[in-house]
């Protein structure tokens, strides 16, 4: 018994049936049993149950805990990185199925990096209030830019969770590969969803 995940890019998403909640940049977590609805994770302990995210240049996160058997999947762009649904779902794998944050593992997904990321002050200070470490997400000589996959990392250990792996992909760096919403619209064209799914086996 274990798990199976998967970051999917532009050529590699399986036809299968994923348990996406309705995604709007907010904090809400939910389990798979509430779907359909509006969320940005979704949570479960059933077996072949691949919960996913869509994300084009936001951070996909993945978790799972082998001791409570039960996995999730966030969607953690800079709204929901300002609102720490990382650690909100952390909470929830804790308290819906008794999972230790110490016993979590946690998959950070290809996001667009830091160097690619450039956004407005009062972005980084929102994104930034979150964390104790107020360092995490700085990119060198490059005030104006953030990392978030570095942030969610230092929520993720700030809820207690110590092992994490963090893809290192920049979507936008590798637009052939991944969908980049920066990307598409310099081109002048559309974009679609990066799939990120996880489930127990």
């Amino acid at each position: 018994m274990g798990f199976n995940y998967m970051f999917c890019g532009k050529h590699d998403t399986p036809e299968r049936e994923f348990y996406r909640a309705k995604q709007v940049r907010g904090d809400r977590v939910v389990t798979a049993d509430e779907l359909p609805c509006e969320a940005d994770a979704v949570v479960t302990n059933r077996v072949g149950v691949a919960v996913a995210v869509g994300a084009a240049d936001c951070v996909p996160l993945l978790m799972y805990s082998a001791s409570a058997r039960c996995v999730a999947a966030v969607h953690s762009g800079w709204q929901g990185t300002s609102l720490n649904i990382a650690a909100i779902a952390v909470r929830k794998l804790t308290e819906l199925y008794g999972a230790s944050p110490r016993d979590i593992e946690a998959y950070i997904g290809p996001a667009i990096c830091g160097e690619c990321y450039e956004v407005g002050g009062e972005v980084i200070a929102v994104v930034k209030s979150t964390l104790a470490d107020k360092s995490a997400g700085d990119v060198a000589e490059l005030p104006a830019n953030i990392d978030l996959r570095a942030v969610v990392a230092q929520q993720l250990r700030e809820a207690g969770v110590e092992r994490i792996t963090a893809h290192s992909d920049c979507v936008r760096c590798s637009s052939d590969r991944y969908w980049s919403r920066r990307a598409e619209l310099e081109l002048g064209g559309g974009y679609e969803l990066n799939i990120s799914y996880i489930e127990l086996t």
